[in-house]
């Protein structure tokens, strides 16, 4: 389902690695880390975003805050989620 919900936005590389399954475009944007009940995910959009549902936000520069968030099911990749996607696959291109 996040693999569908990445690529309605364009061309995307989807990269396994060993703790974690990143999605390229022209860079790195969004990964995700398996765990037995729930996926930790991360998306790097270009402004802070606010949202009750990221655990945490990091800067790291002008243009790139690292936002995670936890997902436990499914259903939780929904239009918010896919928006941060949107707007994460969409900086990457512009940048």
């Amino acid at each position: 389902m996040l693999v569908a919900t990445v690529r309605q936005n364009g061309r995307v590389a989807v990269l396994p690695e060993k703790t974690r399954v990143a999605f390229h475009g022209r860079m790195s944007f969004a990964a995700f880390s398996l765990r037995k009940h729930w996926i930790d995910g991360h998306v790097v959009l270009g402004r802070l975003r606010d949202s009750a549902r990221f655990r945490s936000v990091q800067f790291f520069s002008p243009g790139n805050v690292l936002h995670t968030f936890r997902l436990t099911g499914p259903e939780q990749v929904d239009a918010e989620v896919a928006d941060w996607l949107r707007e994460a696959f969409q900086r990457q291109i512009d940048a």
